[in-house]
């Protein structure tokens, strides 16, 4: 259920450019055109069938005031609790999307890694790749290496997450779930009731998310379906939604 939600929440383009614009540090976003961002679907990447399965989301974006078009991929990967061995995953998605442009004639285009992390546990791994290995820094130089972005919803107040629900009340609340949902029904009802204070108005694209959420509170909040449908009386959704 977490993977199905981050995966529905950042295929979204107006969620993808709202989390963007919210959430990655401003000395990235300033240089980036987000009218431009577009999701690359696996199936055009020299990936193993397995590996595409496993693949979160790749977004190609250009930069802004170049002499040039120049694109740049952001390498989305989704964690529910750390994995030492992530980074060499992204580090197998960054070739394999170097190898497509080698492929078709083009140039390398940069790759910038972000992890979605929302687990309970601290994250503790390395930022650097290099950072693997415990050799002599003067060694490590040598070695292949990068850093990645970390989008860390356990780091984020729930009182600073509520407060951004106005400037993007699907992504943002979809993030709360996803940080909150499993400490139970008072976290729930709190999202709730700020979404609702936050969506004016009740669109077809808010239907279509509410049943997700719901589902995901089902499966992930332990909370009974009755105990859904009292919160959503309380909440006077049943007046907003059509089922």
């Amino acid at each position: 259920p977490h993977d199905r939600l981050f995966k529905l929440l950042l295929s979204d383009p107006q969620n993808l450019r709202d989390f963007v614009r919210l959430f990655l540090p401003k000395s990235l976003v300033k240089h980036l055109d987000l009218n431009s961002l577009n999701l690359i679907p696996p199936e055009k990447m020299v990936l193993s069938k397995r590996k595409r399965k496993l693949l979160d989301l790749v977004v190609e974006v250009k930069l802004k005031r170049l002499k040039r078009p120049l694109h740049i991929y952001l390498l989305f990967e989704h964690e529910s609790k750390p994995e030492k061995y992530t980074l060499l995953q992204i580090l197998y998605y960054m070739t394999s999307l170097w190898e497509e442009n080698l492929r078709k004639g083009e140039d390398f285009i940069p790759v910038i890694p972000i992890i979605f992390y929302h687990g309970k546990a601290k994250w503790i791994l390395p930022f650097r790749f290099s950072d693997y290995f415990d050799i002599p820094k003067e060694i490590k130089k040598y070695l292949v290496n990068f850093e990645y972005i970390l989008f860390n919803a356990e780091e984020l107040r729930d009182e600073e997450l509520l407060r951004k629900i106005e400037l993007a009340n699907i992504l943002v609340f979809g993030i709360y779930l996803l940080k909150n949902a499993w400490r139970g029904k008072e976290f729930i009802k709190e999202g709730l009731k700020a979404f609702a204070e936050a969506v004016r108005e009740f669109e077809e694209r808010h239907e279509v998310y509410f049943q997700e959420f719901l589902m995901y509170i089902i499966e992930v909040g332990r909370v009974k379906e009755e105990e859904v449908e009292e919160m959503i009386r309380e909440g006077d959704w049943s007046e907003r939604t059509k089922q």
